[in-house]
């Protein structure tokens, strides 16, 4: 029962970012189009709109990240991940995963400090509309927190991976 619940906000929890991902980039590429539709036909290019596409898109990333992590799906390099099979493999993934998790925590912490540290200073990127330096710190820390749970799940499944491979293996042992 529980599990099925757990997996029923995941999904939500997912989707939600997904979503979240989706409208932003949407807003960038309108912003993106009025950008060059007000430079080319009214020659009054709005400097703001760049400094607003920039933050949107980091936000865009960091919000993503942990499902991107969960399903595979984001960028790695696979060379020892080839060279190995079964019981390795997984302890592996594992080892791989505790890494990204010990990551997202230190990033999200250091994150967190340096968003502290710019908000305190009130710096703002001039522009027609002065746009605070502390927005495009923030998604930082924030994308790390919240892919912290994906990252978890992945462990979770790596280490009861591990725990189905060694109950195979002791079962063939016992059958021998």
């Amino acid at each position: 029962m529980k599990s099925g619940i757990l997996n029923k906000i995941g999904q939500i929890y997912t989707k939600a970012l997904e979503g979240i991902g989706a409208v932003i980039i949407i807003l960038v590429s309108i912003a993106m189009l009025e950008m060059a539709f007000s430079r080319t036909i009214f020659n009054t290019p709005w400097s703001a709109l760049d400094r607003i596409n920039t933050i949107a898109i980091v936000w865009a990333c960091f919000l993503v990240s942990g499902v991107l992590v969960e399903r595979d799906e984001h960028i790695s390099v696979n060379f020892l991940l080839t060279k190995f099979t079964g019981l390795k493999l997984v302890i592996l993934k594992l080892l791989i995963h505790i890494i990204v998790l010990i990551t997202y925590a230190l990033i999200a912490y250091f994150g967190f400090v340096s968003f502290l540290a710019v908000y305190e200073t009130g710096i703002v990127y001039p522009a027609e509309v002065d746009i605070p330096q502390w927005l495009a710190v923030l998604p930082i820390s924030i994308g790390m927190i919240v892919g912290i749970p994906f990252v978890i799940h992945v462990l979770v499944v790596d280490i009861m991976s591990i725990c189905k491979i060694a109950r195979e293996k002791k079962i063939k042992g016992e059958n021998k």
